[in-house]
């Protein structure tokens, strides 16, 4: 027998009771903003690791204040693992932040470093929360998690579950097009019911 209450999946079997929480978004496991973090990690070399345990992540933003964040796991692939939310240090102490503001704390870091123009960089800033999100509505849409590894999986269905293993990318292109409707229905990441199809060509085609 199962339940589904929530985000937990209740499952009654020979008389044992398994409780399996779905993937979603929580305090600790903002998978999006991972993603951010990640790319920028990769990108940048502007943050350094503590040598105190449990290890951090710091990126400053100036003299007086850096962020903080708490690392789960730190890659030799660079696929590392952080848990949220981050903290704002200052001078005066510290306090958490939310994804929209650390992302506008690092811009707006960018943006004096690099002589950016605002206009630029505001528009950037609006892609990356596009982004987040829609990475989060990829997320919130697969409750099939569990099963991705069970069997071998054809083209599609692998294609479809790459949410977050690649880096982030301000507001990928395949969602611009879409209203919030198509945005839920279209894209391959979510299992859409549109069929997809790959064509292949022959090796030796003529390319005239």
């Amino acid at each position: 027998m199962r339940n589904l209450i929530g985000k937990i999946r209740i499952i009654i079997t020979s008389g044992i009771c398994l409780i399996m929480t779905l993937p979603t978004k929580t305090s600790a496991l903002d998978v999006a903003a991972q993603c951010f973090l990640n790319s920028l990690v990769r990108e940048t070399k502007d943050w350094r690791l503590t040598e105190y345990q449990p290890t951090e992540l710091i990126i400053p933003l100036g003299e007086q204040q850096a962020l903080h964040f708490r690392v789960a796991y730190f890659s030799p692939t660079q696929h590392h693992r952080f848990e949220f939310p981050a903290r704002l240090v200052t001078a005066s102490g510290s306090h958490s932040v939310d994804f929209a503001t650390l992302s506008r704390l690092i811009v707006d870091k960018l943006q004096h470093q690099l002589l950016l123009p605002a206009t630029s960089c505001e528009t950037f800033h609006q892609r990356v929360m596009e982004s987040h999100a829609h990475t989060q509505q990829a997320i919130d849409a697969r409750h099939d998690w569990a099963a991705l590894r069970e069997k071998a999986l054809n083209f599609g269905e692998a294609e479809q579950a790459l949410l977050v293993g690649h880096a982030f990318h301000p507001a990928p292109k395949s969602h611009e097009p879409f209203n919030p409707a198509g945005g839920r229905t279209l894209p391959a990441g979510l299992r859409a019911p549109l069929p997809a199809a790959v064509v292949c060509g022959e090796q030796n085609a003529d390319r005239r």
